[in-house]
């Protein structure tokens, strides 16, 4: 087991394919870290309530600066990709109309 640090417009569909490399993790990630939280400026920009403490919505950045716990020795993981990302995967964008 290891702890990382969530990086600025993660995902938690990023944190699974960087960290395992594959979305099959999804479900290891929610039990692992049941107190998950969303960016607020990603909640404001898509109109999401910051005061409703139960909203988590794994499409949306998480809380840049939030440590997970990640299980380096998963069966879910798949190791030959995970090995092969050097870089961040951060894949949220807030998008504004012209």
């Amino acid at each position: 087991m290891k702890t990382i640090e969530v990086e600025p417009n993660q995902t938690l569909f990023d944190v699974a394919v960087q960290h395992y490399g594959t979305l099959d993790a999804l479900a290891e990630l929610l039990e692992l870290n049941p107190a998950l939280e969303n960016d607020p400026a990603a909640l404001i920009a898509n109109g999401i309530n910051t005061l409703d403490n139960e909203v988590f919505r794994m499409d949306l950045a998480l809380k840049p600066g939030l440590t997970l716990h990640v299980d380096d020795e998963s069966k879910r993981m798949d190791s030959k990709i995970a090995a092969k990302i050097d870089n961040p995967v951060t894949t949220y964008e807030t998008w504004q109309e012209a």
